[in-house]
């Protein structure tokens, strides 16, 4: 028997996600950038490379994208884990957080803004687009940013490591390997994939 899901509380109960460490640059901080969680972030496109970061406008970062159009997506890990809740929990706009974290960062090769040096992979984006909702009242606009470099810490590897996610504002591991995609449908047929009938598109 199914339940209904409170449609205001649907993307957080009904969703896995995954806290985002987000870069900008900030002039008005010491350290000159400030430091965002985006757990609503995803693949637009895959060539070119596009990411999409789904943010209220009335958020700090939010402006600061719209304002330097450059930032650097960092994959967050369980090692990172006060960091995250710290940059997400409290705004820049009174604070210098990476300054208060004193989170060590190294230079991007394309883009002004610096990658976290504890991040294992850190996306270089440039902003390509800003899409306002139709909806009346709509929470979030949706930031598009073209990936132009990415780098990774050498010999890391998402499937060998865990990864971090969260569900229903709570903290988890996601740490064990199910199979392969695409795989599992053909490991008992002897390799074949199942006859499965598919329905032409017209």
């Amino acid at each position: 028997m199914k339940q209904e899901i409170s449609l205001k509380l649907a993307t957080m109960q009904g969703l896995v996600l995954c806290p985002y460490l987000v870069v900008t640059a900030d002039k008005q901080a010491g350290s000159g950038i400030n430091i965002c969680v985006v757990s609503y972030l995803g693949v637009v496109n895959e060539n070119p490379p596009l990411i999409g970061l789904s943010i209220r406008p009335s958020r700090y970062s939010a402006k600061l994208i719209a304002e330097t159009a450059e930032f650097t997506v960092n994959l967050p890990t369980p090692e990172l884990l006060a960091a995250i809740d710290y940059c997400g929990t409290y705004s820049g706009r009174k604070i210098d957080k990476a300054a208060r974290l004193q989170l060590d960062v190294f230079p991007s090769r394309i883009i002004s803004v610096p990658g976290l040096a504890k991040s294992p992979i850190v996306f270089e984006c440039r902003l390509q687009q800003i899409i306002k909702f139709a909806a009346k009242k709509s929470s979030h606009y949706f930031y598009i940013g073209q990936v132009v470099n990415a780098v990774r810490d050498m010999g890391y590897r998402l499937e060998k490591n865990n990864q971090l996610a969260t569900t229903n504002y709570d903290y988890r591991i996601v740490a064990q390997s199910l199979g392969k995609a695409h795989k599992i449908c053909t490991s008992n047929s002897g390799g074949k994939k199942h006859a499965i009938p598919r329905k032409k598109i017209s």
